[in-house]
């Protein structure tokens, strides 16, 4: 099977929140739109999504690459970054416990990026290959951009992987409803920089049953970030999070003053300074 990285041929139009925010769900056979990177060659992010045995260190795998073991002993949740391909025909097969357990040729093309997803292998969902073409074109103005995938196969039927990412107090964001395993956004989110605190709930739950609480993410101007939802909902494989692009999450603290070190309340005023600014 020759897997040709292209351009999504399935948008679907939704608004997100009040940001107006255009996106779509894409699916196993189309991935997001390419654009242009800075390398001579293609750059490919290779994960091991797939929670296929019954612990993590029994996932180990070899990566072979053209006849060639290129990443031996990779393990679930593991992420290789910036493994270089000369644009082209390539053949990649995942070799567990001795035998070849997946063979795809994917195609490349030059300048640009790439992520070549292992998922399934769980619930009688296959072990597959998932291709994710990278969109690498600086947003506009003060905003960042967002992909969010569903990699987890945590059930053996679509309908029951379906799950609604909701803000954290409890609001269904608007057209990331009922998103099924292996659904994921196309094209990225454009959202304003800023803090987004978000949740994945079962699907129809009105945000009621949280599934996992995401930790809240910082998207800084002219930032693109991706985040992966992996994992099955066990305690070998705990819902998680995974992300090749890495992001920043934000810590909420709450600050409080016991101190009664003056002679009466108002003498124990302070100022609270974090990394060098008045907070």
């Amino acid at each position: 099977m020759n897997i040709l990285l292209r351009k999504s041929s399935l948008p679907i139009v939704a608004a997100v929140v009040a940001l107006a925010a255009l996106f779509s769900f894409g699916s196993a056979e189309s991935t997001p739109t390419a654009t242009a990177a800075t390398n001579a060659d293609a750059k490919v992010s290779v994960a091991h999504f797939a929670p296929f045995a019954a612990d993590v260190d029994s996932t180990a795998v070899t990566v072979r690459v053209d006849g060639v073991d290129a990443l031996p002993n990779f393990k679930y949740g593991q992420i290789q970054n910036d493994v270089m391909l000369t644009a082209g025909d390539h053949q990649v097969q995942i070799v567990a416990g001795g035998s070849v357990a997946i063979s795809e040729t994917i195609t490349v093309e030059a300048d640009k990026e790439y992520t070549l997803a292992a998922i399934g292998g769980a619930n009688s969902n296959d072990l597959m290959l998932m291709p994710f073409v990278k969109d690498t074109t600086a947003p506009a103005g003060d905003n960042g951009k967002l992909f969010v995938g569903h990699l987890a196969p945590f059930s053996d039927n679509l309908d029951a992987t379906k799950v609604d990412i909701c803000t954290d107090a409890g609001t269904p964001v608007t057209g990331l409803t009922g998103v099924p395993y292996k659904g994921f956004t196309d094209p990225y989110l454009t959202l304003p920089a800023g803090d987004y605190d978000l949740m994945i709930t079962v699907a129809g739950s009105n945000c009621g049953t949280v599934a996992l609480d995401l930790p809240a993410i910082r998207l800084g101007a002219g930032e693109i970030v991706d985040v992966f939802a992996i994992g099955l909902l066990n305690e070998a494989f705990p819902l998680s999070v995974a992300s090749t692009t890495g992001f920043t999450a934000v810590t909420k603290v709450s600050v409080a003053h016991f101190a009664p070190f003056a002679a009466d309340v108002d003498s124990t005023a302070v100022t609270v300074r974090v990394d060098g600014v008045d907070a």
